[in-house]
């Protein structure tokens, strides 16, 4: 397999270090609003109309943007629900490495939080791992490498896929203009096995989507001349 040109690899890596320093604040920032909340329903204090909207605005105006791929916020005055996807950084372990290997990765996450008055829910779950390597291939194979573009398509990788495996086996999700490749295993969450979908590289799209490329749009993605 062809090495990834420099480049490349250095963009991926720029890119997860911009994110290790935001991850680290984005969680406690997190925890700051999560852990009163619990605290008042361990205490059988009900949340009021006046707590859902403030927890919203906090978690809008706290929580930091950089890392952000996905926000949404529907509160009632019986009931607010917060769905957020990040992206953060990771070291990645696979059973089937030697014992204490692991490597740099990008990890995107699902953070849930519902609550009403009888009823608190909080997940912060990893949903996808992104190697170093997948993300180079994106950098030097996709036809944008705006912040938006690169958010967009790890995006695509934490969304529900109807043909993605349950469990364990290969998989290709199509992404704006490309898709990632890889494979997905189980990881523990609470005491019950969930899926985590791997990353492992990125490839050309299938040919009936380049059928549709835009009129006018380039005809070769930046390093489209070195072997995949």
């Amino acid at each position: 397999m062809a090495l990834v040109p420099t480049e490349f690899v250095g963009m991926a890596r720029a890119r997860r270090a911009a994110l290790m320093a935001e991850h680290r604040r984005a969680v406690v920032a997190i925890d700051r609003i999560i852990v009163p909340l619990r605290g008042r329903f361990y205490l059988r204090q009900a949340p009021t109309v006046g707590c859902f909207a403030k927890v919203a605005r906090t978690w809008r105006s706290q929580v930091p943007t950089i890392g952000r791929l996905d926000l949404s916020i529907t509160h009632t005055p019986e009931r607010l629900a917060i769905v957020e996807f990040r992206a953060g950084d990771c070291r990645l372990s696979l059973a089937a490495w030697d014992e204490g290997a692991d490597e740099a990765a990008i990890e995107v996450s699902r953070v849930v939080l519902t609550i009403s008055p009888g009823w608190f829910y909080f997940e912060h779950l990893p949903v996808a791992s992104i190697s170093l390597h997948a993300l180079a291939r994106r950098f030097q194979h996709g036809w944008h490498n705006s912040d938006a573009a690169i958010c967009a398509d790890l995006l695509a990788l934490a969304r529900p896929h109807a043909d993605m495996p349950a469990r364990e086996g290969d998989f290709t999700v199509l992404a704006a203009d490309g898709q990632w490749a890889g494979f997905v295993t189980e990881i523990e969450d609470r005491g019950k096995l969930v899926p985590l979908r791997i990353a492992r590289t990125w490839l050309p799209p299938p040919m009936t989507a380049r059928t549709r490329t835009p009129a006018g749009a380039a005809m070769a993605p930046s390093g489209a001349g070195d072997v995949p």
